[in-house]
Order: structure tokens, then sequence, then C-alpha cells
């Protein structure tokens, strides 16, 4: 015995496949849009997932630190971090990571060239609609000679 599909049950399927084909492509245009807009700004800016693993740092970010992506990813940002702040910063967010809280604080990163210049960091959690966080953005701002 063969089933036979409602002609309308076929249709909304077919619509269903292609909004989500549509949010699908606006999502990496509005995704394209905000790594631009991030390469262009002075500061030093990245995003997190949830649990905090940095997933883009722009131009900036390699400029300043010398370093790449590879590198840098998930917590290996830790490593341009001055040795007697980190447990500091480390705790601070882990701390707004687990409230779902803005961060900031200021701190040392070092420069390409082994110097640290003091910048303030401002994070912020992007909530879905049903305020779940789905990503952290943030930036580094330099204040060294403020």
């Amino acid at each position: 015995m063969t089933s036979m599909v409602d002609p309308e049950v076929a249709r909304l399927r077919a619509e269903n496949r292609q909004l989500r084909s549509d949010l699908d492509e606006r999502g990496l245009a509005l995704e394209s849009q905000l790594r631009a807009l991030f390469d262009f700004m002075p500061q030093l800016g990245w995003t997190a997932q949830p649990d905090g693993s940095i997933d883009f740092y722009n131009r900036g970010w390699y400029e300043y630190t010398g370093t790449t992506f590879e590198e840098m990813k998930g917590w290996a940002w830790k490593s341009v971090h001055h040795a007697e702040m980190l447990p500091r910063v480390i705790e601070r967010w882990e701390s707004c990571l687990r409230a779902g809280t803005p961060f900031e604080m200021e701190f040392p990163l070092r420069r390409h060239d082994g110097a640290f210049r003091w910048f303030m960091t401002h994070a912020t959690p992007v909530r879905d609609i049903h305020g779940r966080g789905i990503r952290w953005i943030g930036i580094h701002t330099d204040t060294h000679d403020a």
C-alpha cells in the first residue's frame, strides 16, 4: 500500500525547508557583517561561545598580539596575559560565564614584541529570544597612555 502525502502538507514542508534555508543565509550574512565591523574598529575585538571559548578575533587582535587563530582559539588567550593577573582574570571571567552577567576588568596584554599594555575589557552575553546566552561579544580598549 502506497501512502499519499496530502498536497497541503507537502507544500508546507517545502515552504518550511525554504524558510530554514533563507534563515541560514541571513545568519551567515549577519555573521559576515559582524566580523567586518569588528575588523574596522580600533579596539581588539572577539566573540566567544557560551562556555567562554573564543571562536573569533578581529584583525586588531592579531596585529597587536602577533598570533594566529590556531594559537589563540578556545582558552589559549591566557598566553598573552600577564602571569600575575591571569588567575584574577580567569576567576572573574568564569564567574561572569556562570552568572551570565557582563564582564568588565582592566588588565595588561602582551604585545607581539613582548611589551605589556593595559586594556579595559568589556564583554557582554548575547541572548536568544528565550533569554539563553548564545554568544559573548568582547572588546579590549587600550588605556595604557590614558
